[in-house]
C-alpha cells in the first residue's frame, strides 16, 4: 500500500512539474504537403520545386510576434542536419532525427493559442542563416506564422511539428558566381586590346 501511494505521489509531483513548463513544438515539416504559394502546411523549395538535399533550419519562437527573432528555439546545422532533408519521397521537407520537443520562451503548457514562429533555412556548410546570406548561399526566411504547441491539457498534448508554416522559397544572395567574374574579365581584356589597336 505504501508503495502504491508513493507511486501515486511522485507522479503526481511529476505531472504538476510538467505542467508549469513552457509549450513545445517539434522541429520538422515533415506532414506538410502545400505548393509553393501555401501559406500553412509549407514546403520548402528550391529553383521552382520542393528541396530534395540535406537542410540548415533555424527556428526562432515567442509570444510576441515582434521580437520572434530573439527567441531561438532549436536549430540543425552542419553535422546535425544530415538526414534531415528527407529526399525523393517527401521533397520540401526536414524533420529533427531526435524527435525531440522543444520549449518555447514565454509560453506555458495552458498555452492554447500557440506561439509566433520564424523559420530560417539554408543549404551549404554556413553555421548561420546570416553567415549562409553574407556568402550568397541559397537561403531564405518565413514570414511570422503561429503555430500550436504541445504540453496541453491533462495528459499533456503531443508537441506539433510545423504545420503552420508557410512555404519558404530558398534564394541565392547577391554574390555574384566565379563564372561571372571570369567572363566579365574576359570582357575587359577584349576592350582593352580593341582600345589598343586604335
Amino acid at each position: 500500500m505504501k508503495k502504491l501511494l508513493l507511486s501515486a505521489l511522485l507522479a503526481g509531483l511529476t505531472a504538476g512539474a510538467y505542467a508549469q513548463g513552457a509549450g513545445t513544438v517539434l522541429l520538422n515539416n515533415n506532414q506538410n504537403t502545400g505548393g509553393a504559394a501555401a501559406t500553412s502546411s509549407g514546403l520548402i523549395f528550391l529553383n521552382g520545386s520542393p528541396t530534395t538535399v540535406d537542410l540548415n533550419v533555424a527556428l526562432f519562437g515567442f509570444t510576441d510576434s515582434a521580437s520572434v527573432l530573439s527567441h531561438p528555439v532549436a536549430s540543425l546545422t552542419g553535422a546535425a542536419a544530415n538526414g534531415d532533408a528527407l529526399g525523393g519521397s517527401f521533397p520540401g521537407t526536414f524533420t529533427d532525427l531526435s524527435a525531440t520537443a522543444y520549449a518555447v520562451d514565454g509560453t506555458t503548457t495552458a498555452s492554447t493559442t500557440g506561439a509566433f514562429f520564424i523559420l530560417q533555412a539554408w543549404i551549404g556548410n554556413d553555421s548561420t542563416y546570416a553567415a549562409a546570406v553574407a556568402a550568397g548561399h541559397a537561403a531564405g526566411q518565413t514570414t511570422v506564422f503561429v503555430n500550436g504547441l504541445g504540453g496541453v491539457g491533462s495528459p499533456p498534448s503531443t508537441p506539433p511539428g510545423l504545420d503552420s508554416m508557410p512555404s519558404l522559397a530558398l534564394t541565392a544572395g547577391a554574390t555574384p558566381e566565379p563564372s561571372t567574374f571570369a567572363l566579365a574579365g574576359l570582357g575587359a581584356a577584349a576592350l582593352l586590346i580593341f582600345r589598343r589597336r586604335k
